[in-house]
């Protein structure tokens, strides 16, 4: 027994798929102090967004999911197309709020967890809309895969600092990409990984450098882990 579960009860349980949402990670009992209660674990929904949920709620509910499917209203007009189909510009504003604001968001450490934060006024949808209606169904009508973009990966998500950008436009300017100093060098993170052959990815390159603030040689230089149970569950 470890973390108030059984383990090998835990790791079957991942994957589980009820409605729409999958579970992929247990966080905690719902009593912390006691460790005791129903287990409460993180789940991902088909729309991809993540909610946390206890394991009791998830087996006996009838409609798992984030939310996403409820009839939500903005300034008296639907968030849903004709087909009821959730607009994908609603879903560009949930999903920069969950990675500003959701501390079980996976890439929550590369925002909210270092500092980004969306600016006051785009707090309400209908704002955000106004702000980036426009040129987002001008950009949508020429590329399939429209992103939001801050033009400073370290600056909040506001309507000066934010622009759509294909997929490709948007990992360029990733914060990934500055420049690692290694044995008189400097390179993106992703470069060096394929020059040196590194068992890891950019992503864990860039985390030991800049956020856990390694000694450069260690970063280079120790092996990657396997994830181990407490962060697998």
């Amino acid at each position: 027994m470890r973390y108030g579960i059984d383990i090998k009860k835990a790791e079957k349980f991942i994957g589980t798929k009820r409605q729409k949402l999958t579970a992929i990670k247990f966080l905690r009992k719902s009593n912390e102090k006691t460790k005791s209660g129903d287990q409460m674990w993180l789940f991902k929904c088909d729309c991809g967004l993540f909610k946390e949920k206890s394991k009791g709620n998830f087996m006996l509910a009838t409609t798992n999911n984030c939310g996403c499917i409820r009839p939500h209203k903005i300034h008296g007009g639907s968030i849903r197309d004709k087909k009821g189909h959730q607009r994908p510009m609603y879903r560009k504003w949930v999903m920069m709020r969950q990675r500003c604001n959701n501390k079980n968001n996976p890439d929550y450490h590369f925002y909210g967890g270092r500092g980004i934060k969306q600016c006051e006024r785009w707090k309400d949808f209908k704002n955000f809309y106004e702000d980036m209606g426009k040129s987002y169904e001008e950009h949508s009508s020429k590329f399939k895969d429209t992103t939001l973009d801050r033009i400073d990966v370290n600056g909040d998500y506001s309507p000066e600092n934010c622009r759509w950008a294909t997929r490709r436009e948007q990992s360029n300017n990733r914060n990934y990409n500055v420049p690692i100093t290694y044995r008189n060098k400097s390179q993106s993170a992703g470069n060096w990984v394929k020059e040196l052959g590194l068992k890891m990815t950019a992503r864990n390159l860039y985390k030991r450098v800049f956020t856990r603030r390694w000694d450069i040689e260690r970063a280079f230089s120790q092996k990657a882990r396997q994830r181990s149970i407490k962060n697998k569950i």
